[in-house]
């Protein structure tokens, strides 16, 4: 996963600066723990495909987010005022 998010930074498709934490979020949120409840029989807890795409949907809303907060300018930090005395 990590290196699908890594090709679409580096084809300029997502704005994103750690492929590595994307990959691990997509994995969490869309693959969750679907996999060890349909291996204990709990299909009816699965995510159908209505619900995969609105948490993919949801996940593409959160890049988009994050890549816009990345765009912002960040504030520059002020110098400390010294206290003059004479």
């Amino acid at each position: 996963m990590e290196r699908i998010f890594a090709d679409l930074v580096e084809r300029k498709l997502i704005a994103i600066s750690d492929p590595a934490a994307i990959a691990k979020y997509f994995i969490d949120l869309i693959v969750g723990f679907s996999p060890p409840q349909a291996a204990m029989g709990y299909w009816d807890l699965v995510p159908d495909c209505d619900e995969l795409k609105g948490k993919v949907h949801f996940f593409c809303l959160g890049l988009e987010a994050m890549a816009a907060d990345e765009a912002k300018p960040k504030p520059v930090a002020k110098a400390p005022q010294r206290r003059v005395t004479a």
